[in-house]
């Protein structure tokens, strides 16, 4: 995490290791329970659009069910509005615009699932950010981070 560019108070808010005070630099925890593998190369057409779609839905629901996984973790731990964080971020991937346009991209055989999923994901972020609601706008970030 980067130190803040003025003097000015930081809060953030996160679930204790152990009991009493501490303090020190924030570091950002990762599970290590999610696995990636190497993006195919842009530049490569895929060579079975239904594979890759049916390899796209897989990818979703993983995630999916990764992230509910994670919002009973976290809401156990941290409190229910915590939890519900990921929940949403969930609900998200399963969003039938997304499916729908990496279903889209995918049928073009142009892209790969990967690739389809992010230029999916990152359309409708860009739709929300351009909405006037600012809690819409914030939306954008989310549906970035689940994807």
């Amino acid at each position: 995490m980067d130190a803040p560019q003025s003097d000015a108070a930081v809060t953030l808010r996160g679930v204790a290791a152990s009991p009493g005070v501490a303090l020190g630099p924030a570091l950002r925890y990762t599970s290590g329970l999610a696995t990636t593998t190497p993006a195919p190369s842009a530049s490569a057409a895929p060579a079975d659009p239904a594979e890759e779609q049916r390899q796209a839905r897989a990818a979703l629901a993983t995630a999916a069910a990764e992230l509910r996984a994670l919002a009973q973790a976290v809401g156990k731990r941290a409190g229910a509005d915590e939890g519900e964080i990921f929940e949403a971020q969930a609900m998200m991937l399963e969003d039938p615009t997304i499916l729908d346009r990496v279903d889209e991209l995918l049928a073009a055989g142009q892209i790969g699932a990967g690739a389809a999923l992010r230029q999916a994901g990152e359309e409708q972020a860009a739709e929300l950010a351009a909405l006037p609601d600012p809690l819409w706008q914030g939306r954008a970030a989310d549906v970035r981070d689940a994807i």
